[in-house]
């Protein structure tokens, strides 16, 4: 009898340690899909930040441009259209000395 007993002891063992390694499998491979969504999450959130960065760099250049312009002329372009690259460049019609010697126009 203890020689049964201590068969069906090693066989219960063999069963846990299949489970057991069934287990680490599937913890390994959890692992791989979340360092995969880490490294997706974190590719996404630079690509994000550089488009912000380029569209904040854009901003301060049109307001820029902007400010020259009321300077000088004392008015402002017509506002970009959305989906266009740049807006159309303003042509002014008279000299930045002329504006400053007329001041704005009134018309």
């Amino acid at each position: 009898m203890p020689e049964a007993a201590s068969e069906d002891s090693v066989e219960r063992l063999l069963v846990r340690l299949r489970t057991l390694e069934d287990q680490v499998q599937s913890l390994r491979f959890s692992r791989r899909v979340l360092m995969d969504l880490l490294v997706a999450m974190d590719h996404d959130r630079r690509e994000r930040g550089a488009r912000l960065k380029e569209e904040n760099e854009r901003l301060r250049r049109m307001c820029r441009q902007m400010a020259r312009l009321i300077q000088v002329g004392g008015a402002l372009p017509p506002p970009p259209i959305e989906g266009e690259e740049s807006a159309t460049p303003v042509v002014l019609d008279r000299s930045p000395s002329e504006v400053r010697e007329a001041g704005p126009r009134t018309t």
